[in-house]
């Protein structure tokens, strides 16, 4: 059975699995072969699985550079996916240890022994956390580690990912673990689950709203999207999410967390007590960008999620509109983080117990750049077009990842020199003007401060 960890998305939560959920024939052979020290025989197999659906983990990058680095010619290549590894996905403090530790190992001219083996130390651990949410004020809403507080085998024992030629299991699936007088309707490729009070015509629209945004994520980013009916569990408040996470998916979470993902059942969970589904927008292209590219850089990752979370969809595009996140920035003086900084930030530490460094205010206010970088690129036509080239990138490629990703923003979007002085010129013309709640605004809900 696969162990199941999760991971902070925003201030949302993302349960994430540390195995993969497909190809298990070459992952299977892949990691029985490097576990016997059969390093040669263990890279293709594991290449293999890499390039398929949810092949991108740092477990099989993991295993992948440190059977490079025991195989003649390919050491500098296996050094090089140590540093993608650090730079490219959350890793606990102790898995950001075991993979400095290898990448030195890596660089030493001397002959390697087995490399550590313990590979579920490398995500942040069996639980995870909510990072500390902002208002527009910088007030900070506290949130703590998500905990599992069920066996990951009772979870995963009540909920099941149903492929979409079956419709019939699927909503006998949704009626088992549909809440007490919740509201239950499936349409398309997503079931909604509800006890917000929503009317029919407000659930009717919410299944709209979510095939209208996929379609537009596949088209605009080339997600390809699961195979499986995503579920979307609505509650009103944080207090009754709190007890739908707890009865649903074993998960004890903090009552200022929005929402969460969970790729195990493919769903979505968040408070919702009416048609602001800024938060399911946001934790949709989590869902659907993990399971196809685990190594999107945080700043992408979370800056083109947020960016949806309060938007406008105009004939079927949709388009970021500013949020309260831009009060992080137009208030931070001389704190304010450089493009720079955060494009060359590796996964950093909003959830307490992953290993980097960026905690609090700060960490809050490199996310609101990422989302306002994406908003910026968004009119210039440049932001798919970043997202396919992080998407495209080899990970034995470049020396330094971080650097390479300059190099990538570079190359679509023109030279850091002149982004920075004419993204804050653009910037300040906008500021703290917050969009979420106008008319003909897809908005968030947003916890009571």
């Amino acid at each position: 059975m696969r162990r199941t960890v999760a991971l902070a998305a925003s201030s949302c939560l993302l349960v994430v699995p540390t195995a993969p959920a497909v190809a298990q024939s070459d992952y299977e052979i892949g990691r029985t072969e490097w576990q016997e020290a059969h390093f040669p025989q263990a890279r293709p197999p594991l290449l293999s699985h890499r390039s398929m659906r949810g092949g991108r983990t740092a477990e099989v990058d993991y295993m992948l550079e440190t059977s490079g680095c025991r195989i003649s010619g390919k050491r500098e290549w296996g050094s090089r996916v140590l540093n993608y590894i650090l730079y490219s996905y959350p890793l606990s403090r102790a898995g950001r240890q075991i993979v400095e530790h290898e990448l030195g190992r890596c660089r030493d001219s001397s002959e390697l022994t087995q490399p550590e083996t313990e590979l579920a130390m490398l995500a942040p651990g069996a639980t995870a956390s909510g990072k500390l949410w902002y208002s527009g004020e910088a007030n900070p809403l506290p949130a703590y580690p998500a905990r599992a507080v069920r066996p990951v085998d009772d979870v995963l024992s009540g909920v099941h990912r149903v492929q979409l030629d079956d419709p019939d299991a699927y909503r006998t699936v949704l009626d088992r673990t549909a809440m007490p007088g919740a509201k239950v309707r499936v349409a398309g490729r997503f079931g909604v689950v509800s006890t917000g009070g929503q009317s029919e015509q407000q659930l009717q629209e919410i299944g709209a709203r979510l095939e209208s945004y996929v379609d537009f994520l596949h088209d605009s980013y080339g997600l390809e999207l699961p195979p499986t009916f995503i579920s979307i569990y609505l509650s009103p408040t944080n207090a009754e999410l709190t007890k739908a996470a707890l009865e649903l998916h074993g998960l004890q979470i903090s009552p200022s967390t929005l929402g969460y993902a969970y790729p195990e059942d493919s769903s979505v969970s968040a408070m919702v007590g009416g048609t602001g589904i800024g938060t399911i927008l946001h934790e949709l292209f989590h869902l659907i960008l993990r399971d196809q590219y685990g190594d999107m850089p945080q700043w992408l990752d979370e800056g083109i999620a947020s960016l949806y979370e309060v938007s406008r969809e105009e004939n079927g595009a949709y388009l970021g509109v500013p949020n309260w996140r831009g009060a992080l920035l137009a208030n931070a003086g001389d704190k304010r983080p450089s493009l720079r900084e955060v494009i060359t930030s590796p996964w950093f530490d909003f959830d307490g117990v992953s290993g980097g460094d960026e905690v609090g205010e700060k960490g809050a206010r490199q996310l609101a750049l990422a989302r306002y970088f994406a908003l910026y690129l968004q009119p210039r036509g440049k932001l798919a077009e970043v997202f396919g080239a992080f998407r495209d990138r080899d990970p034995g490629a470049a020396d330094d990842p971080a650097e390479e990703a300059v190099a990538i923003v570079e190359r679509v979007a023109g030279p850091l020199a002149r982004l920075e002085p004419d993204f804050w010129e653009w910037f300040d013309t906008i500021g703290a003007r917050d969009d979420n709640n106008l008319p003909g605004v897809i908005s968030k809900q947003l916890p009571p401060h």
